[in-house]
């Protein structure tokens, strides 16, 4: 697969966006300018979007007004409203509170049902379980091991996998 540099990848903080709502934010105002009646459906694009994100409701509060797994929610979505091939999401859950992990992990496997091709850095090893085609482990700025989930989580080989699971198993057991 190419990765084009079009291809969104999530802010770590939407209310870096914060002039405007959150239906603005997510793509409300026209992609290219002065269309005539291009207005319309990038407000229905943006509420369709809200609402498979779960916040139809926040539509017109702005970005800093709301939690950070909301923000992080409406980062997704703005990714998602240009129709893209694949979103990069780096750490979408690192800088939230526990109990609003669950919010964004649901966005991302909702858009896992819809085969949605993500390249997606986590240390949430169950989720990434859960909803991986394949799992690439990278330690030391390198590739060190890559397969399905089974063959990375049950099989692991490199000495280093094995050692970083251990880790995470005991943290987490």
């Amino acid at each position: 697969m190419k990765i084009h540099l079009n291809s969104p990848v999530t802010a770590e903080n939407a209310a870096s966006i914060e002039a405007d709502t959150v239906l603005v934010c997510t793509g409300a105002e026209p992609l290219v300018p002065n269309i005539p009646g291009i207005d319309g459906a990038n407000v229905k694009k943006a509420q369709d979007v809200l609402r498979m994100v779960g916040l139809a409701d926040k539509a017109n509060e702005y970005p800093s007004r709301l939690s950070g797994g909301q923000q992080q929610r409406i980062g997704i979505g703005r990714a998602m409203v240009t129709g893209p091939k694949l979103v990069l999401l780096d750490e979408p859950t690192s800088s939230l509170d526990p109990e609003l992990v669950g919010g964004v992990l649901e966005v991302i496997r909702k858009l896992a049902a819809r085969h949605m091709t993500m390249l997606l850095t986590t240390h949430e090893m169950g989720f990434a379980r859960s909803v991986a085609d394949r799992v690439i482990f990278l330690a030391d700025g390198k590739v060190q091991e890559q397969g399905t989930p089974q063959q990375i989580f049950d099989h692991p080989q490199s000495g280093r996998l094995k050692s970083f699971l251990n880790t995470h198993r005991r943290r987490d057991g």
